[in-house]
């Protein structure tokens, strides 16, 4: 698989990659997801060629209705490439059975492996995904957990992410948002805009960076002060 990462240079250690390539935006803006829930095929074309597959193919899979038959393969390439162990069986397991979370799943170490782009991406992620399926069933169905997560990744107390995230999600938002987003160097303007206009969106960028923020080794971060889930 090494020429998945053809592009690295061997003169460039990866935590000068890491710093070059750091956030200047979400892992996952709010464009991408547009552009995932409206046109998933051309996302996944472009997933497709970065990990060596036929994207055309794979974009034509999809728009005949064989999206899942597309994301069991896509999912093991993506996983190879950050060091992630994924069997056939468990693959298909997830693409037929949490269609939409793998789908966001493999999206957003899609994104990972493209923002560190010069380098390795297992020597980023320590071989796990950004975020897998089940947290993303339980973000879904528990979100006050997430919340009280959340607090607690920034230094902040735990009972009030978890009654932020229940009585007033906006205000969750409002408060951990541009934090976790100056932790991975991402601009932060506008944003009350977002939460009012475009709250969900704005939700999942904010989980994922903090997903990604959790499961990236720190010394990628830059040098950026995490306060680490205990």
């Amino acid at each position: 698989s090494s020429c998945l990462f053809s592009r690295t240079s061997p003169q460039q250690p990866v935590t000068e990659i890491a710093v070059a390539n750091m956030a200047s935006a979400w892992l996952m803006p709010l464009d991408l997801q547009c552009r995932a829930a409206c046109c998933p095929c051309f996302v996944v074309e472009d997933m497709a060629d970065s990990v060596g597959g036929c994207g055309a193919l794979g974009c034509l899979a999809c728009c005949v209705g064989l999206f899942p038959c597309v994301l069991a393969p896509l999912g093991r390439g993506i996983a190879e490439k950050s060091g992630i162990e994924e069997s056939l069986p468990m693959a298909c397991v997830k693409a037929t059975a949490c269609t939409p979370f793998y789908f966001y799943s493999l999206l957003t170490e899609y994104q990972k492996q493209k923002r560190y782009e010069g380098g390795k991406a297992n020597d980023v992620s320590r071989g796990q995904w950004v975020v897998t399926v089940p947290e993303l069933l339980r973000a879904q169905c528990l979100p006050f957990l997430v919340g009280r997560d959340m607090y607690r990744h920034i230094g902040g107390s735990a009972a009030r992410g978890a009654a932020c995230s229940l009585l007033c999600s906006s205000c969750c938002l409002w408060e951990v948002g541009p934090e976790i987003a100056s932790r991975s160097g991402v601009d932060v303007d506008g944003v009350c805009f977002h939460v009012c206009c475009f709250g969900q969106c704005y939700a999942r960028s904010v989980y994922t960076e903090y997903m990604y923020q959790r499961n990236v080794k720190p010394e990628f971060l830059s040098g950026l002060a995490l306060v680490t889930d205990s």
